[in-house]
């Protein structure tokens, strides 16, 4: 992004200012990425639980249309 500014003569702290722009948005998505990971571990590590929700709500539909 640096580069980018100093193609089209932007000032040496616009420039920079571009180029934190770039390690703000590498940052950003590690975090997501790392967010996404964690939300994913979350639901593996709780499947059971949910499978047994799901589970109840099925029998509990089937029980009052029986």
């Amino acid at each position: 992004m640096r580069k980018i500014g100093e193609f089209f003569s932007y000032g040496e702290e616009d420039s920079e200012i571009l180029a934190k722009f770039a390690v703000k948005r590498g940052r950003l998505a590690h975090r997501y990425l790392n967010l996404r990971w964690q939300v994913a571990s979350f639901f593996t590590e709780n499947r059971d639980i949910l499978r047994n929700l799901a589970n109840s709500i099925y029998e509990y539909e089937e029980a009052k249309q029986g």
